[in-house]
């Protein structure tokens, strides 16, 4: 499949064959298909259940191939297809040609996926076209809009000349309002050298099967393709997957959200004739919530568990009474046996239930509660190695213990110095302010400073805006050896893994041209505490009368910051 495009006859027959095997057979006989395989097809968080439309699924795996040759040009692969079909153009503007092998044209349909999502992350601008290449950071990306002065003209040319920054005459003059304002969302780096092509979807800008799938289900799709969820809530279906039970039991759960089960009153809605009456009470119609809720028999069995459930479950709505076994996931102090007992013993009506009609058995209500509080005993037993299966709360990356949420600023190794660095970010606000503070290890200043930077788009950009500063103060002033600190651990994180990232990969390109600069440097990560100096400078840095100033003797409002045993 990741090869080569599958016939559409053959996708739609694996499909059906998925879909009886799903639904199930009773002596050679289909079941009855409750949801169209299409809404079966959408992702959990939108209500389906994740199975995969194996047409798309196929496009988006070829649209990988098609990813690796577009990003690796000198591949054997690559530079044999280059030969044959586009030896004097791009691989992005290659036809199918008139003898083409199937191999190329399977992954030319993977292509027409990419190119929904690419976006040419701008280097010198050169060779991008304003009005042809997709190169403003919208979704899906797209050019420039409006009248078209020049076809030729490229990203370089709003700028002012040999100046990476937007010509403030050329800009306004070509670019429309809208335009503008997604322009000025670029970071435009001093250092990054071609123009390339990245993915949109993803956070690091690396195309996935996952965001080229959900692309061919979510872009660029006709009113008339769009797919409706099953019926019922799609928040509560949500909820139902982060639930610690077993598997059937939250299917079993999705399904009586989804008008999924075999009740008398949905088969009625399937033109089945069927007495819409409970066999087992005969006083109401039978309804999922009836059934699991407010039948008589239901009722002895919700009795028997050694639980107060109060008034939790007396709505006629099962949605309601499903909300409110939510919420008693979140109350700690009950056990977890007991916050998870309620979706068990549903299962064990359902059951009894089928068991009744089918088999003639009536089992006893309170042999149907044992049964389902052994069964919850038993899955918690089977998963007891989970924290919240021991009643630990799970700790959150690390961070939330004594040690490293102290506020003991470390000093660094002799002959070192230490550079803490923050920003602020103010979503709509015109600048970005940003801190630093330089110490040596004995805790004494040696500087600091603030300033006023570009309008940042996101906290992860100021950030990043901040360190590059940093670096550039550091370098400036001649300090070698020196250990960085920052508090915001996902730039650190891709600093340090080279990573990519969709928002701020040309201000990474930045950032470490200027890192070669210092081949004795290290960066780390600290908690907002031991950060506390930096960022009170930052926020000084808001009234700065000039856009940056550096100081060595720190004022009385600093101080309070420093000397407390290296406390910050």
């Amino acid at each position: 499949m990741n090869c080569f495009l599958l016939p559409s006859t053959i996708c739609s027959e694996i499909n059906s064959v998925i879909s009886t095997f799903w639904w199930g057979k009773d002596n050679g006989k289909t079941k009855l298909p409750w949801v169209a395989w299409n809404r079966l097809s959408l992702p959990k968080r939108e209500g389906g259940l994740g199975f995969k439309d194996l047409q798309k699924f196929n496009k988006a795996l070829l649209a990988k191939q098609a990813w690796r040759i577009l990003k690796n040009p000198s591949s054997l692969l690559a530079r044999l297809y280059k030969t044959l079909y586009y030896p004097t153009s791009s691989y992005l503007q290659a036809l199918n040609g008139s003898a083409a092998s199937y191999g190329w044209r399977s992954i030319q349909e993977g292509k027409t996926i990419l190119q929904q999502g690419l976006r040419v992350r701008i280097g010198n601008g050169e060779n991008t076209k304003i009005w042809e290449d997709p190169w403003l950071p919208c979704l899906p990306p797209r050019p420039a809009h409006g009248p078209i002065l020049d076809e030729e003209m490229t990203v370089s040319d709003l700028w002012k000349p040999n100046i990476r920054e937007w010509d403030p005459i050329v800009f306004d003059g070509v670019l429309n309002p809208e335009d503008q304002q997604l322009a000025k969302t670029l970071y435009l780096s001093k250092h990054a050298e071609e123009d390339t092509y990245v993915w949109a979807y993803t956070k690091d800008a690396q195309y996935t099967v996952h965001s080229g799938y959900w692309v061919t289900t979510h872009v660029d799709v006709q009113d008339n393709e769009i797919i409706q969820p099953p019926h019922g809530s799609v928040e509560l279906k949500q909820k139902i997957w982060k639930l610690k039970v077993a598997p059937k039991i939250q299917h079993f759960l999705w399904r009586c959200l989804s008008d999924a089960l075999s009740t008398a009153t949905l088969l009625r809605t399937r033109n089945i004739p069927a007495d819409p009456t409970c066999q087992r009470c005969c006083q109401e119609e039978e309804t999922v919530n009836h059934i699991l809720f407010t039948c008589t028999y239901a009722q002895m069995v919700w009795r028997c568990v050694n639980i107060n459930f109060g008034s939790l479950l007396v709505s006629d709505n099962l949605e309601d009474n499903l909300n409110r076994l939510m919420e008693l996931q979140k109350v700690q102090n009950i056990p977890l046996s007991n916050r998870l007992l309620p979706f068990w013993i549903m299962w064990r009506i359902w059951k009894s239930r089928n068991a009744f009609l089918f088999q003639k058995k009536d089992y006893d209500p309170a042999c149907e509660a044992r049964k389902g509080t052994y069964d919850v005993q038993e899955w918690i037993d089977t998963n007891a190695t989970s924290p919240e299966a021991n009643h630990d709360p799970p700790l959150s990356s690390g961070h939330s213990n004594e040690h490293t949420r102290s506020r003991q600023w470390i000093p660094p190794l002799a002959g070192w110095v230490k550079c803490n660095f923050d920003s602020g970010y103010v979503r709509g606000r015109s600048f970005t302010n940003t801190g630093w503070i330089v110490r040596d290890n004995r805790g004494k200043v040696i500087r600091f400073g603030g300033a006023k930077l570009q309008e940042a788009h996101s906290a992860l950009q100021a950030e990043a805006m901040g360190l590059l500063h940093a670096l550039q103060m550091i370098w400036t002033h001649g300090l070698r050896f020196v250990t960085f600190e920052g508090d915001n651990w996902e730039l650190i994180k891709l600093v340090n893994t080279m990573g990519d990232h969709n928002e701020i990969g040309t201000l990474l390109v930045d950032i470490r041209f200027w890192m070669k600069k210092l081949p004795y440097m290290s960066l780390r990560h600290v908690n907002r505490e031991r950060n506390a100096a930096a960022d009170a400078i930052a926020i000084k840095a808001s009234f700065l009368n000039s856009l940056s100033q550096t100081f060595t003797i720190p004022p009385q409002w600093l101080v309070n910051y420093l000397y407390y045993p290296y406390t910050i």
